[in-house]
């Protein structure tokens, strides 16, 4: 027991250069050192798991790293870092070339400044897609025949247009931008626009007895003394109404017709003159035999003088006298049938009866919806555009003087103005038109440098009127127009 315990005391020494010489072998023999996952963020490149795929290393000791990037081309990262043969020194910074002092130093040329972006102005031409895709769905959802829209900005110069549906259903001939409609009461801005040029020529006094235009006492037989005027004929406050007798008079363009409806009383309300409002197309027609009496012309021919040859516009209120009349829209009903064909509408009021067409004031007018917008615009310009003026200043400002109080809109000439808090893109100048199937409608904002709007006119739609009187199908699309440019 002694002799082996003394043995083991004499090895005690060699034990530390045992261990010594294992550790120079593993060194020496390039093995890796066992390989446990980093204590910090600080990633040491990929390991090879070259060894367990191919069974010879122990499975147990390949210790996934969560934090390992895809494995890399990168030549300078080598297989066992501690190699010395795969130390790569790192990179010399470039040495600087020998300089020959006797060259001239190169010209520094500054580079071109970079231009600001331009700023981005938004058109309303650019709506297209979107608007036209949305417009198509209100279409279709009131089951239009034709349609033709224009969403405008300043003098014209940037607009949008949207056509929809036929002319004629017969020979599916397709609505386009130089389309004529008859605008049904859209025609009224234009009368008072011909009528407001004749005060402006001194032979017009809107508040004067119409008895001294026409050469007839015109009197409510209810209210004797108090007389009528032509801003009452306007504003629908004269008390003339829509009689049974004026809708079934044979031939109401007749001077004479015309006369015997006002003479026998059959046409009054039971309150005084400018007293109440009532929407009457009876007053415009006296409107336009009053115009016809001071202008010597028929309206017609007044209305081509004073508005339509000034802005190049091929419009009329007797449709035969149109100079294009190959692209007209029929008028269809809301089962789509036709209740006017384009002869038909060619046609009406033709007659010479009296060397008048009078009655075709209240809502005959025929025109496409560019030119119709060129009046808009006309008038949101102060009564000029494109430097041709129609109207002054101050008639401009009184077509858009509301004084005229109604339940639902104030009243202005022929404009009218509604505040309306639910729908406030609608607070703006306006006026409806609908006769035979014609649904039409404009909404414009003028006044602080905005002169902007939209004009509508459909046919055959199945549509109401709302509340205030704008119509259903009309006001739909302006509303999604509007907001689009709000």
């Amino acid at each position: 027991m002694k002799k082996h315990i003394s043995k083991f005391i004499m090895m005690i020494p060699i034990i530390p250069v045992l261990v010594i010489a294992v550790f120079l072998m593993v060194i020496i023999s390039g093995a890796p050192p066992h390989h446990y996952p980093p204590d910090s963020d600080e990633i040491n490149g990929p390991e090879s798991s070259e060894g367990a795929e191919n069974g010879t290393g122990n499975s147990e000791d390949i210790i996934e790293n969560p934090f390992d990037e895809p494995d890399s081309e990168d030549p300078h990262i080598s297989e066992n870092p501690f190699d010395p043969d795969n130390i790569i020194d790192p990179p010399k910074p470039d040495e600087p070339d020998e300089q020959d002092d006797s060259a001239e130093p190169p010209q520094l040329t500054p580079p071109e400044p970079t231009p600001p972006p331009e700023e981005e102005i938004f058109s309303i031409s650019q709506l297209n897609t979107g608007l036209t895709r949305q417009l198509d769905r209100i279409a279709e959802q009131y089951n239009v025949v034709a349609a033709s829209l224009v969403v405008y900005d300043g003098n014209l110069r940037d607009y949008y247009t949207y056509e929809y549906g036929y002319r004629t259903l017969s020979a599916r001939r397709p609505v386009d931008v130089d389309t004529k409609f008859r605008v049904a009461s859209l025609s009224k801005l234009v009368a008072v626009m011909c009528a407001m040029s004749l005060v402006e020529a001194g032979t017009l006094d809107l508040d004067a007895d119409i008895s001294d235009y026409l050469g007839y006492s015109v009197r409510n037989p209810g209210f004797p003394d108090a007389k009528i005027t032509t801003r009452m004929l306007i504003q629908h406050t004269s008390s003339l109404y829509d009689s049974n007798q004026y809708v079934n008079a044979g031939n109401r363009n007749s001077v004479s017709t015309a006369k015997r409806l006002l003479d026998t009383g059959v046409c009054y309300e039971d309150w005084a003159p400018g007293t109440e409002f009532e929407y009457s197309n009876f007053g415009y027609s006296i409107l336009g035999l009053v115009c016809e009496n001071i202008s010597g012309k028929r309206f017609n021919t007044l209305a081509r003088d004073v508005i339509f040859l000034p802005l190049g516009i091929d419009a009329a209120f007797l449709p035969s006298t149109l100079i294009e009349r190959t692209n007209i829209a029929a008028i269809y009903g809301s089962e789509h049938y036709q209740r006017r064909s384009i002869q038909a509408q060619l046609t009406s009021g033709d007659s010479s009866a009296g060397g008048s067409d009078h009655n075709q004031v209240p809502g005959n007018l025929m025109i496409n919806i560019i030119d119709y917008t060129k009046i808009l615009t006309a008038l949101g310009n102060g009564g000029i555009l494109d430097d041709v003026r129609i109207l002054s200043e101050e008639s401009v400002r009184e077509i858009h003087n509301t004084n005229s109080e109604t339940e639902w809109y104030i009243q202005g000439l022929s404009t009218r103005y509604q505040n309306d808090p639910e729908i406030p893109l609608l607070s703006s100048f306006w006026h409806t038109g609908s006769a035979w199937g014609v649904f039409a409608q404009f909404n414009y904002y003028i006044g602080n440098g905005i002169n902007r709007g939209v004009v509508i006119i459909t046919t055959g739609a199945s549509t109401d009127r709302l509340e205030n009187g704008m119509v259903e199908v009309c006001t739909d699309m302006s509303v999604l127009a509007l907001r689009l440019l709000d």
